[in-house]
Formats: C-alpha cells, sequence, structure tokens
C-alpha cells in the first residue's frame, strides 16, 4: 500500500475508532439516556447529505438506497459485502462482512453495546424512505464484520442515569421558570 493509501486508511480508522469510543463513552456516562442523541444526529447527517450532493438518498426506495450506499462502501474496498433483508413487517437485518476496521477496532474496543457507523447511516436512509425514525439498535460484532436489526421507533420514557428522561426535562423547565 503507498503511503498516501496507508495514510487515508489511518485517518478513515481514526474516525471510525473516535465515533465508537464516543458512542461508548456515552452510554457509560449517561446509560440509555444517551439514545436521544441519535435521532437529532442522523437529521443532520440527512441534512449533510443533501446540501453536499453525497448521493445517500439515491433510489427510489429504501432497498435501492441501501443497494447504492452499499454499492458505495464495496466498490471502496471499505467492506467485502453488504447484505440487506426484509425480516419481517418494515423490519430489515444490515450484515456487514469483511470491514476495513473489524480486526483493529472489533478487537481493541470490543463494541458490543455499540451501533455500527454504517447501521447508522442505513437508519438515516430508513428514516428517508420509511417515513419515521429507526429505533437504535446495537449491532452484533463478529471477527470481520457485525449484524443489526434496523427496525421502526417506538417512544418509549429513556432512563438517564437514575433519574428518567421526563424527569430531567421537567427539572430543566422548572429551573428555567425561576427568576435569576
Amino acid at each position: 500500500m503507498s503511503f498516501e493509501k496507508d495514510a487515508q486508511m489511518n485517518v478513515a480508522t481514526l474516525f471510525h475508532s473516535l465515533l465508537f469510543a464516543y458512542e461508548k463513552a456515552a452510554r457509560k456516562v449517561l446509560g440509555s439516556g444517551c439514545e436521544v442523541f441519535i435521532h437529532p444526529t442522523l437529521e443532520i447527517l440527512d441534512k449533510i447529505s443533501e446540501e453536499q450532493h453525497l448521493q445517500l438518498f439515491a433510489g427510489t426506495s429504501l432497498e435501492e438506497a441501501v443497494a447504492s450506499f452499499s454499492k458505495m462502501l464495496e466498490q471502496g474496498k471499505i467492506v467485502r459485502k453488504v447484505g440487506f433483508r426484509k425480516i419481517g413487517p418494515e423490519r430489515y437485518l444490515l450484515k456487514i462482512d469483511g470491514c476495513a476496521w473489524a480486526k483493529h477496532i472489533h478487537k481493541e474496543l470490543r463494541p458490543k453495546d455499540a451501533t455500527c457507523p454504517y447501521a447508522l447511516i442505513v437508519m438515516a436512509i430508513y428514516r428517508r424512505y420509511m417515513g419515521g425514525k429507526a429505533e437504535e439498535t446495537e449491532s452484533k460484532y463478529c471477527e470481520d464484520g457485525n449484524e443489526t436489526e434496523i427496525k421502526p421507533f417506538h417512544a418509549a420514557t429513556v432512563s438517564f442515569g437514575v433519574k428518567s428522561l421526563e424527569l430531567v426535562a421537567e427539572e430543566s423547565l422548572t429551573n428555567s421558570r425561576k427568576p435569576k
């Protein structure tokens, strides 16, 4: 591999690692409360994709758009193969084989409590084509890839450490009304 290609791979590995590390740290500090950041993050990704013409939403259906994204990953030699199949009403299984970072990041970070960055991108695609948010589901990691279920989001109270998110929001609103 050339020095330039090696440097590009190192930078990409750092970004991939940073995302996993950030997600794990947020989950450790906030518990399941960190999930409140996923949907706003995916909305920003949607906006960036549109403004930068990244072709993330290329296709007339969810399946076509995911196939286009999969082709981008495969042609870029980022993964060997991407599988995406329907497993139920509005439920899909995303399977990544031969991920360029699996041998390093999966081994080092053991991301059992994290969602694959590619799955997060597919969740943004799901949101656009299915007309609703996808639930953040943890990926199941293996030696050279992972599997992630992509399914509809169903609102529920999210724990935020020892407090519920509803209680945190209520306290914040109460405190903002107090005279200074």
